[in-house]
């Protein structure tokens, strides 16, 4: 406790020994000046002087330096042995690894140096990225060549210029002509391979003699035109000279004096030339230019020699530009309201700008590989989609109107169609629950409604059982032929009349059983037990032969593997003929995959809805290959609504009940004589 007012007393006393220390101001903006975050050092120019005749190559590297004034590379040690030695200025110079280094001494520097190489007659320096340019004011040299890489780092390289005019060599050259023959105009490329022999620059003429117009000069080499020709400044080394354009003329004369002239002549399909002789013939694979058109003539053309040629324009036959690999058509007949339809157009296409679709039936919606298009009618009232090159798919919803009457729908669906024929198609309807087609139509295929194998499997079955039931309880062959076949078609109809009959005939078919065999192995128990089982196996087969009818949506059994996933015996009617339709056209089967895209809301432009085609619970399928273009196609369909077979159904159902009524007597007696001996048997005798 005594220690913390001694503390006190030392806290409140000690600014009483302190001593206040004065500072520059210098001194102090340094000492506030933020630390350097990063040491750069930039060599602004380098100036080259001196001769290298007199071995008086030297350099001067001008530049700043921001930070610590770290060592810098600023030059690569050439290949030729570059030195550096003899330096004096603001910085200092130093051989690194495999580079030469500065040091700056202050923010400026100017550093003179000693300069050479191995030889006599050429300096090569590689730069690095901290050098932006270098200057040459070397008495006797010329700078031959300056490359930059996209690192930053650059290449400059200097040599010796002549020393009399003996060393002044001529440039050669090779020529690789291509001239290209089109309807409308002739056009060329010049291809002028030039090498120069001299250590410095020298001029190069290209005089055009054959009615050139030039558009375009492809070189690394400034020129000009004097005279008339276009004089090339080329440096030591090879150069390439690429001139191209259109040509007047109907000849051809060598710009160039050169060693080898190589000419290509290439033409349009629609353009035949006539090309006149005297000039040798040779491969077009030896003249080395780019041909785009088959068959050129190459020719090899010596000094002093032309060309001249004759082009005539052939006649071209009509002829298609795109082909249509498959079409495939998806209608769906609403119970109100008009037909909805879409149709998927797959195109190759190989030069058309567009393809044109008929106006009926009413297009809502296109698009091509999933992209909205703004729908417009052209000048001939067709709907014009424009095409890109290659494969594509064109998509288009349209709608269209049936007539419907006192529970009929009687109606002609239309099918878009193109000028080229497809090579498959395929024609899918959709109906909904209340519509029942009867007859359709399509081409040349007809197709009639016909029961299914389900409804044909339950009216045999239970047509024969019920027979025999009645022949059972004696009733007469005409009377149970009527009343067997009246309540087979009702129990077609309906499946709770069907279950009904099953039952009633199992129990009949349970009482006949008992008699057949020993009395005293039948209790009222096993009696019991034999009809619910036999009641059972009605009921289990009824809803069989049910399900089986109504087994018409395959869009599950595609969902989990497609057609082959299947076997051919679980399949309904309408499923079987999907797939014997689409095994003959798997070119239609497959359009449809792309995927629409969302039209970007803020670049809206009046773009139409897309709708969804339902899937129905009834379809039908019509596929065809190369349908005729020749004339309109629809398929013609005939529909029943749903509430006129339910009234039919029930009508056959007030039939086999009045029938039963009338025959309700004989039943009786039937019943009567065939079950007495059952519920009262006789005695046993003992």
């Amino acid at each position: 406790m005594k220690i913390r007012p001694a503390l006190i007393l030392l806290f409140f006393a000690f600014p009483l020994f302190a001593q206040e220390v004065t500072l520059p101001l210098a001194t102090y903006e340094q000492l506030r000046r933020p630390e350097q975050a990063e040491n750069i050092t930039v060599v602004d120019t380098i100036r080259l002087t001196g001769s290298f005749k007199e071995r008086s190559l030297s350099a001067t590297f001008v530049g700043k330096s921001v930070g610590k004034h770290a060592a810098t590379a600023v030059l690569q040690a050439a290949a030729g042995g570059l030195s550096i030695w003899g330096c004096s200025g603001s910085a200092l110079v130093s051989r690194g690894d495999n580079a030469f280094n500065i040091t700056p001494l202050g923010e400026t520097f100017s550093v003179t140096c000693r300069i050479g190489t191995a030889g006599t007659d050429r300096l090569e320096l590689m730069a690095t990225r901290d050098v932006l340019a270098i200057e040459s004011a070397i008495l006797d040299g010329d700078l031959a060549s300056a490359e930059r890489n996209p690192d930053g780092t650059s290449r400059w390289t200097f040599v010796r210029q002549s020393g009399g005019t003996g060393e002044n060599l001529a440039a050669t050259a090779t020529g690789h002509y291509l001239i290209t023959l089109l309807p409308d105009e002739t056009r060329f490329r010049y291809a002028i391979d030039v090498h120069n022999p001299n250590r410095s620059r020298r001029p190069f003429e290209v005089r055009l003699r054959s009615g050139e117009h030039l558009q375009q000069v492809d070189a690394d080499a400034a020129y000009e035109v004097v005279d008339g020709a276009y004089r090339f400044d080329v440096p030591p080394g090879d150069i390439t000279l690429v001139l191209t354009g259109q040509l007047t003329g109907d000849s051809f004369t060598p710009p160039v004096e050169a060693s080898l002239q190589y000419l290509a002549i290439e033409n349009h399909p629609i353009v035949r030339p006539m090309i006149g002789e005297g000039v040798k013939r040779i491969s077009a694979g030896e003249v080395g230019v780019p041909i785009q058109y088959r068959g050129p003539q190459a020719f090899l053309i010596g000094k002093g020699e032309s060309l001249r040629w004759k082009k005539t324009k052939l006649e071209a036959l009509h002829t298609v530009s795109y082909a249509v690999s498959g079409i495939r058509h998806t209608f769906f007949v609403p119970a109100e309201g008009p037909v909805l339809g879409e149709s998927v157009f797959g195109i190759d296409n190989q030069g058309a700008s567009d393809v044109k679709l008929p106006l009926a039936p009413e297009p809502t919606y296109a698009s091509i590989q999933g992209e909205p298009l703004l729908m417009t009618k052209g000048a001939d009232g067709k709907l014009t989609v424009p095409l890109s090159a290659g494969k594509q798919e064109i998509l288009v919803q349209h709608r269209q109107g049936i007539r419907r009457f006192f529970g009929f729908g009687v109606g002609s669906l239309r099918i878009p169609q193109l000028s080229v024929p497809a090579t498959s198609l395929l024609v899918s309807i959709n109906y909904p629950r209340q519509w029942v087609p009867l007859v359709q139509t399509f081409s040349t295929r007809t197709k009639v409604w016909t029961p299914s194998s389900g409804q044909l499997s339950t009216f045999l079955v239970l047509l024969i059982w019920t027979e025999r039931v009645l022949a059972f309880l004696l009733v007469p062959r005409r009377q149970r032929w009527t009343l067997a076949i009246s309540l087979a078609a009702a129990a077609t109809a309906f499946d709770l009349f069907a279950i009904l009959l099953g039952i009633a005939d199992a129990l009949l078919t349970v009482a006949w059983l008992v008699p057949q065999f020993k009395r005293e192995k039948w209790t009222t128990f096993k009696t019991l037990l034999a009809t619910a089982v036999v009641t059972a196996g009605v009921i289990v087969f009824v809803n069989t032969l049910s399900v089986q009818r109504r087994l018409q949506d395959f869009g599950a059994y595609q969902s989990g593997g497609g057609i082959a996933s299947v076997s051919p015996a679980v399949l309904s009617d309408e499923m079987k003929g999907y797939v014997e339709e689409a095994s003959r056209n798997q070119n239609a089967v497959s359009l449809g995959q792309v995927q629409s895209k969302d039209a970007n809301k803020a670049d809206y432009q009046g773009l139409p809805a897309r709708f969804e085609i339902p899937g129905g619970a009834r379809h039908a399928y019509f596929g065809q290959e190369m349908l005729s273009v020749d004339r309109h196609h629809a398929v013609r369909v005939l529909l029943v609504s749903s509430g006129l077979v339910w009234a039919l159904g029930m009508l056959l159902v007030i039939i086999a009940l009045v029938l039963l009524w009338r025959g309700r007597k004989t039943l009786m007696e039937g019943l009567r004589t065939q079950l007495t001996p059952v519920i009262a048997p006789a005695p046993v005798e003992t």
